[in-house]
């Protein structure tokens, strides 16, 4: 899994490009985790290049929704395939946490 991290604004967008799998979710929990932990954190992550998403890689997107919960920052994932969404829907994670289809539709979310 390869991770690039951006800002635009106020938002920090991590662009994350190949499979979200338990070999790799310990990379992004590394990297995503701790932009969670302060109140005004706004981050977007892109997942327009993700082809799978396991278990794990969706436990890495559950503890990140439930740490901005409890810190008060804020988190939004764009850009999932028909496969990659369809994982979402069925686990529930798509009621937990703000999915919409573009960056543009992100950065509204995470700036209203």
């Amino acid at each position: 899994m390869k991770i690039s991290q951006t800002n635009n604004g106020p938002v920090t967008i991590l662009k994350l490009e190949g499979h979200l799998d338990s070999t790799t979710s310990s990379t992004l929990q590394a990297q995503l985790l701790p932009l969670m932990e302060a109140a005004s954190a706004r981050v977007a992550v892109d997942m327009t290049a993700v082809e799978y998403v396991s278990s794990a890689g969706l436990r890495i997107v559950l503890m990140a929704a439930k740490k901005a919960q409890t810190s008060g920052a804020r988190i939004a994932i764009f850009g999932l395939s028909n496969p990659v969404r369809e994982t979402f829907e069925i686990s529930g994670f798509s009621r937990l946490i703000s999915i919409v289809e573009t960056e543009v539709d992100a950065l509204k979310a995470l700036t209203a």
